[in-house]
């Protein structure tokens, strides 16, 4: 896993060449990158409110999750 950092030190992308991909056997090593933003403090903790996740397939970048945190509350 491969973490690059934003101007303020947060993690901003993630990388990793050969995460296992399987849809059904074989179990193959794809590309796989993360994008983290829109970074909020909660209880003095940096967290990333949105995030995209996609693999690389044919060398083309396919998304296949999204997020983004609509409202956080912690426990007593």
């Amino acid at each position: 896993m491969i973490l690059t950092l934003d101007s303020q030190g947060r993690i901003a992308t993630a990388f990793a060449p050969d995460r296992p991909r399987s849809v059904i056997e074989p179990i193959l090593p794809t590309p796989w990158y993360g994008r983290f933003s829109e970074y909020r403090q909660h209880l003095g903790r940096w967290l990333p409110f949105a995030g995209e996740i996609a693999w690389e397939i044919g060398g083309e970048k396919i998304i296949y999750w999204q997020g983004r945190v609509e409202s956080w509350t912690s426990a007593s």
